[in-house]
């Protein structure tokens, strides 16, 4: 998943970058029960599934300390996050859902010979994981998530991919619904999409070269962005 199609290096140097959670997937309704299914098991209050929309994004170790709240200590922390991992490993796609219109957007921008890519806070295995059993192996020309505690958004991920690729920064775009992500391609110094669709809030946001509601004003930008 890691490499080019058949293992060659194409002409084409445009490359979008995607964010995973609340961008391509939405996988909100997992990512809650996983985590409820952890607070309830150390006795702690859960939440309603749209409350978790203000914890995800910095990754789990945050999300696990968010939603612990005065609870937080490093034990609860720490235990949070073996019953979650083992909860969500063995459920993470029970639920998750392509947003609508975005498989089908994918397919076409790589008919056109847009690289694509998927810069996520999830661990890099987990990533992979996920996203080959949603759009088959070798269908992203990268996947990468977080690796040594290192989360968006901190550059990394981007520049990584960039190197893996042989792509110029001028040549990329972050394509994210979150702060986090606007960040990491202001970061990167790349371009940036913010996706109105996902969960994060537009009006909190560093500010992104475009926003757009649905996959069609998507694709407008990403054809324009190719040219």
């Amino acid at each position: 998943m890691n490499n080019y199609n058949g293992g060659e290096k194409t002409q084409m140097s445009k490359l979008a970058i995607f964010d995973l959670d609340g961008t391509i997937l939405d996988t909100l309704e997992d990512i809650s029960r996983s985590a409820n299914y952890a607070l309830k098991n150390l006795g702690f209050p859960t939440y309603e599934q749209e409350e978790y929309k203000q914890f995800i994004g910095n990754g789990l170790h945050s999300l696990c300390k968010t939603s612990l709240k005065e609870n937080a200590t490093p034990e609860n922390c720490s235990k949070m996050f073996e019953l979650y991992t083992d909860y969500y490993n063995h459920h993470k796609i029970d639920n998750i859902k392509l947003f609508d219109g975005l498989f089908e957007l994918l397919k076409d921008l790589k008919s056109q010979g847009l690289l694509l890519a998927v810069a996520t806070n999830k661990s890099d295995s987990l990533a992979k994981s996920i996203v080959e059993r949603i759009a088959g192996a070798g269908f992203f020309n990268y996947v990468c998530g977080s690796k040594n505690e290192t989360y968006k958004p901190d550059p990394g991920v981007i520049i990584e991919i960039l190197g893996a690729l042989n792509i110029p920064k001028e040549n990329a775009i972050m394509i994210g619904d979150s702060d986090i992500d606007i960040m990491t391609a202001e970061n990167a110094k790349i371009q940036s999409v913010f996706c109105e669709w996902g969960y994060g809030d537009k009006n909190s946001l560093p500010r992104a070269e475009h926003y757009v509601k649905n996959t069609e004003e998507l694709k407008k930008v990403l054809e324009e962005f190719i040219k």
